[in-house]
Formats: structure tokens, sequence, C-alpha cells
């Protein structure tokens, strides 16, 4: 899939895209539950439904994460 998932949102409603963004920023910023580990509870739930192509992304996000942190 290359093209963005959300693109009909931000061709439709930009605003909603914004707050969604806003969000995301929030729900992943680091806390006293470090990024890593929000991407592996969300990656858990997508593999609950079955979301093949959200557990690859994730994934790949926990990975880069932990590669960030060792440098």
């Amino acid at each position: 899939m290359a093209e963005n998932p959300l693109q009909t949102i931000i061709d439709e409603d930009l605003e909603l895209f914004n707050l969604l963004q806003d969000s995301y920023k929030l729900a992943f910023a680091e806390g006293k539950i470090s990024v890593k580990y929000k991407i592996l509870i969300v990656m858990s739930l997508d593999a609950a439904h079955g979301a093949v192509d959200g557990v690859k992304a994730l994934a790949k996000q926990a990975i880069r994460q932990v590669q960030q942190k060792k440098r």
C-alpha cells in the first residue's frame, strides 16, 4: 500500500486529520510508559484484530525506537 491510508481524511477534512495527528503525538509522547512499550501495546491490539499491515508497520516503529535508544 503506497498511498497514505489517511489520505481520504486529509482530502476531505484537514481539520480532523490535524486533530488525529495531535492525538497521536500526545499518545506516543515519552512518559511513565516508554514509547517502545506504547508501540508494542498498540501492535498487540492490531494483532488481536488481525490487522497484519498494522502489525508490520508498528513492528518497524518499535525496532526504530530501540535503535534510536542505542545511539
